[in-house]
């Protein structure tokens, strides 16, 4: 076992942590705007904040605007979650090595 495999594991956990971190936000930018695609569809107007400014706007742009930010936001997900799934082989191979490496040193 190297000190060089343990640093490599850690910052696969690191990133590991990042990763979750990342995909948390994206989850809640995507009941946001569900949310708001839903109470969209009840109300007779529409605002779009632009800087310290609420401008108003059509519905349907503000609808599609919103369908769109949801597609990237499912999007996000999907590309975090592989990543996830990545980092997790990764770290399970290396984990593996440490575990044989530490059975021939026992042995």
């Amino acid at each position: 076992m190297t000190d060089s495999d343990f640093s490599q594991l850690r910052l696969l956990e690191q990133n590991m942590g990042h990763l979750s971190s990342q995909k948390l936000e994206e989850h809640e930018i995507l009941t946001e705007v569900k949310s708001a695609l839903q109470d969209i569809d009840e109300s007779k107007t529409s605002y779009k904040l632009v800087g310290k400014l609420m401008i108003a706007q059509d519905i349907e742009t503000a609808k599609k605007e919103l369908a769109e930010k949801m597609k990237i936001s499912e999007l996000k997900i999907k590309t975090i979650e592989s990543q996830e799934k990545k980092l997790s082989e990764k770290m399970t191979l290396i984990q593996q090595e440490l575990v044989k490496k530490d059975n021939k040193n026992h042995s």
